[in-house]
């Protein structure tokens, strides 16, 4: 089925929810924010790059010294053409991290959690393959990546399915050896909401919002997709394509909002949140985190055993607590990225320099090392550095997108009626497995299409003869195959490669 991309983790009409949206209010301009002198003319010449490799909107923001130097926006938050603006929503991701750990260090400064404290004291139905090594892992260890523990199964449900269960969680995690090393896994962080639930007695989601997010000023962040979409200013995320970006047909629901990448902010709080980091846990006069916690935040917890490239002129050494360190041209830096389909962003800062900056976009492929080309020329222009010549070489590098669909699938290599033992209308139906959910398949125009969870699956033609398919979807590996399993005259069951494993769906007629 699925390949789930760490790096870029790299979608649905998001889920009705009981919580109110956020509050309509003008939203604010571009004008209503300073212009850094150093970056004057900097996004209109970085707009034929962006135009190029099809970036549909932006935003980005600088702070330094306290508050906010630099403020601007770029292209269209949706299919509609409306503009970004400084109060625009964008999902980040995977830079969730850093907020949960932030949480976290909340709860160790109210008494309630032990960062060298085992994670089976707060979390009892957590194991692993090796029983040992479980009883170890620290929730540290999680914090900082040192725990080595990731299952991809794990990941593609409460990433992608949204069909995640606590069993299915333990379950999965129950199956898995730990790496012994330093290795970014976004199990850790989905363990870490969960021990924030254990030792609150709230969902991670209502924690952080009530602990951090409020008291910060931060009231456009939210870890709930039904707020961040259903907000009029929001931006939702595109992929490229002949005519140029269009919606994915994917987005982010309130079930695939989890603690490692299950939140969308704007440019105007995400400048709150590097304020707040480079402030070490207070922001103006309020005191978010006690200075020493915060400063732990900051302090390496773990290395990597070979220093690696993490952005431009950037190499990741290792992680404090949630934030990923390193050095930007020897300067020490902490950063986060967040990736996901039709939608990328990217925090960074120097305390050294007392200088922070970030951008939000709804795109994700080639637009995003455009965005990240553009970022790094922001730290060029704002601290003495030999400048590079960004613009040159992302000119290089981009290149007009070739054109492809959007949709998951495509119609003319899907299925038909030749490729099945049994007419097409029989393989509608459910099919259902105890640990991966269900599989719903429908016929829809002549042709057969489903979805596992909030993941759309399309059924296209298969060298491997009758009744079996290739799976397609914006998460789907090339390789991904299925077969309709046919007994006594009925489709029976589905029985498809998932991550490796043969897994059969049976059905229920």
């Amino acid at each position: 089925m699925a390949t789930v991309s760490i790096k870029y983790l790299p979608f649905l009409l998001a889920l009705a929810s009981s919580l109110p949206a956020a509050p309509q209010e003008p939203a604010s301009t571009n004008a209503d924010f300073p212009k850094a002198m150093e970056l004057e003319g900097l996004l209109e010449e970085w707009t034929p790059v962006f135009e190029s490799v099809q970036l549909p909107g932006l935003s980005f923001v600088v702070v330094r010294d306290g508050e906010i130097v630099h403020l601007d926006t770029y292209g269209v938050r949706d299919e509609k053409g409306n503009p970004v603006t400084p109060d625009t929503g964008f999902y980040i991701a995977s830079i969730t991290k850093t907020y949960v750990a932030m949480a976290v260090q909340t709860l160790v400064q109210a008494g309630k959690v032990d960062l060298d404290e085992p994670v089976q004291k707060y979390l009892p139905r957590f194991q692993l393959a090796d029983a040992e090594a479980a009883k170890t892992i620290t929730v540290r260890d999680l914090l900082c990546h040192a725990a080595g523990v990731n299952s991809a199964p794990a990941v593609f449900l409460d990433a992608y399915t949204g069909e995640i269960t606590e069993d299915r969680y333990y379950h999965f995690l129950a199956m898995e050896e730990p790496r012994g090393r330093t290795s970014y896994s976004n199990v850790h962080f989905t363990l870490a909401g969960r021990v924030v639930h254990a030792a609150s007695g709230e969902k991670w989601q209502d924690y952080l919002a009530k602990r951090i997010l409020e008291p910060a000023g931060m009231l456009r962040t939210s870890a709930y997709a039904s707020k961040l979409y259903g907000d009029a200013d929001a931006a939702f995320p595109m992929l490229a394509s002949a005519k140029g970006p269009v919606l994915s047909p994917q987005r982010k629901n309130d079930s695939t909002m989890h603690a490692a990448g299950g939140m969308g902010t704007t440019a105007k709080d995400m400048s709150r949140w590097l304020l707040l980091n480079l402030g070490m846990g207070s922001i103006g006069d309020e005191v978010i985190l006690d200075a020493g916690l915060a400063m732990e935040m900051q302090e390496e917890q773990s290395s990597l055993a070979t220093p690696r490239e993490s952005g431009p002129d950037t190499t990741q050494t290792g992680f404090g607590l949630g934030w990923m360190m390193g050095e930007f041209r020897g300067e020490k830096v902490y950063a986060h990225g967040g990736g996901y389909t039709g939608a990328s962003s990217y925090m960074v800062f120097l305390p050294e320099h007392d200088l922070g900056a970030g951008y939000l976009a709804n795109t994700s492929g080639p637009g995003v090392a455009a965005a990240m080309e553009m970022l790094a020329e922001v730290l060029d222009r704002m601290i003495p550095l030999e400048p590079k010549e960004r613009l040159v070489m992302a000119k290089r590098r981009s290149r007009r997108v070739s054109a492809r669909s959007a949709s998951s699938t495509d119609s003319s290599s899907a299925i038909t009626a030749e490729d099945l033992s049994l007419e097409l209308e029989k393989y509608a139906g459910q099919y259902s497995d105890k640990h991966w959910g269900t599989i719903a398949v429908e016929l829809r125009d002549g042709r057969l299409v489903g979805n596992i969870g909030a993941v759309q699956l399309g059924f296209m033609r298969s060298s491997q003869g009758v009744d079996h398919c290739q799976l397609a979807s914006s998460v789907s590996d090339p390789s991904d195959e299925g077969e309709f399993l046919i007994e006594s005259g009925e489709v029976r069951g589905f029985r498809a490669m998932v991550f490796g494993v043969v897994t059969e769906f049976r059905r229920d007629l």
